[in-house]
């Protein structure tokens, strides 16, 4: 598992939470955090393409980072849902503007900050 994240903070925590859980599931996970940029999902499938390591599915803890993956996606000539598939968390607009739409879960902020307060 390779962090090249250098910062702790909440996207990082859920991937590490969902990484956990993925494990327990008996997936097989390699994680491979970029520092946060709009452009991160694009230098994370060009590297892994350079690597010869492209997965079958990729799972984003941040709507942010996905469409710039997409558009690697789209350059490199890999099919989204086809021959790659992509969830992400947040469920924010800008996943409704990539082509194909981005498939994201909400994890209804409102009710995690009723139950934390």
């Amino acid at each position: 598992m390779k962090h090249i994240e250098e910062s702790k903070g909440i996207n990082y925590q859920k991937s590490e939470v969902f990484c956990r859980m993925l494990r327990s599931a008996g997936m097989d996970v390699d994680y491979r955090g970029v520092p946060y940029s709009v452009d991160a999902g694009y230098k994370m499938l060009m590297m892994l393409a350079e690597e010869k390591k492209l997965p079958d599915g990729v799972v984003f803890f941040s709507d942010t980072i996905a469409p710039s993956f997409i558009r690697a996606a789209y350059e490199l000539k890999i099919r989204i849902p086809e021959d790659m598939s992509i969830v992400s968390m947040d469920n924010l607009h800008c996943g409704r503007f990539t082509i194909p739409s981005l498939t994201t879960m909400d994890f209804c902020r409102y009710d995690q900050g009723r139950i934390a307060l």
